[in-house]
């Protein structure tokens, strides 16, 4: 699936369309790669899927770091990461928290199932010619 949303132009910020692709686990800002870390890049994808609701900090816990005990700052720098990649900086309009109870993914969200892969321009479009047909064409 791929989660499409935009973030509108801010206080010295341009607009952008982000592309979230669970298939490829990539974040893409107006069609180029973001570099983002794979955890604050999990929780992007989990809030994305749970945009309807808020989401306890425990499932955000047991998502990110399944059988683990890590302390609550490791998930408040993920969220920062997190809102630094989609430029979600100062007044957490997309990624919103919610004190004591989570985080929601508040943006507008457009989910595209991705379709067959298009034959690529530089690819063959059929097997190799054989060697007795080319010496027939070449006869001619």
């Amino acid at each position: 699936m791929i989660f499409r949303f935009a973030r509108d132009a801010g206080a010295g910020q341009s607009a952008a369309l982000y592309e979230l692709d669970e298939e490829a686990h990539e974040l893409r800002r107006d069609g180029e790669p973001v570099a983002i870390q794979p955890k604050p890049l999990a929780l992007l994808l989990h809030l994305v899927r749970e945009r309807d609701r808020v989401v306890p900090l425990d499932e955000l816990f047991e998502v990110l770091w399944p059988g683990v005990a890590v302390t609550p700052s490791s998930l408040t720098r993920a969220v920062s990461v997190a809102r630094s990649a989609i430029g979600d900086t100062g007044r957490g309009d997309l990624v919103r928290s919610f004190a004591r109870r989570g985080y929601r993914f508040c943006g507008d969200v457009i989910a595209i199932e991705p379709s067959a892969p298009e034959a690529r321009a530089d690819a063959p479009s059929a097997a190799p010619e054989a060697p007795a047909a080319r010496a027939a064409d070449a006869a001619r």
